[in-house]
């Protein structure tokens, strides 16, 4: 008995996404790029930046990063990082970083550093490997470093 074997065709649904420098998500295409045209569902936000990792599907190589939902990939193209830090806050005796599309870790000043006269955090998400923080986080946050690229916080005194 012949047996027949069917063989899935498998369909993949691709969307290409951009993260501004402000942290703000778009689809590409959509122009102007402005806080009213960005994509502001927390409920995407949360499953979006919970799948997002470096691009090594062998697909759309310009694209860095990726975030996969079932057949459908979302891949992203950024200004700088696809986390941008732009908020500190002491929630329940904890200090959070957060960052704009909503993401949030616990801070901890070891993980600043400076890179190209920016301030970048170490991002603890998948296989991301840090954050920028905005103009404003790092303005808020410049009192505590000194011109030796010193950060102090919570009494102790970090190198970045």
């Amino acid at each position: 008995m012949n047996k027949l074997k069917y063989r899935m065709s498998v369909f993949y649904r691709d969307y290409f996404m951009f993260v501004d420098h402000k942290g703000f998500l778009y689809l590409e295409e959509t122009e102007p790029k402005n806080f009213t045209s960005s994509i502001k569902d927390a409920r995407f936000f949360q499953f979006f930046y919970k799948n997002l990792t470096k691009n090594k599907t062998g697909r759309h190589e310009d694209y860095k990063y990726v975030s996969k939902c079932w057949g459908e990939f979302n891949f992203v193209k950024v200004h700088s990082t696809p986390i941008i830090y732009n908020d500190i806050q002491l929630l329940d005796n904890q200090w959070k970083i957060i960052a704009q599309n909503g993401y949030s870790e616990n801070f901890e000043a070891n993980q600043l550093f400076i890179k190209d006269n920016l301030l970048y955090y170490k991002v603890s998400l998948n296989d991301l490997e840090f954050g920028i923080l905005s103009t404003d986080l790092a303005i808020k946050l410049g009192d505590n470093i000194n011109e030796c690229n010193t950060f102090r916080w919570d009494n102790n005194v970090y190198q970045l």
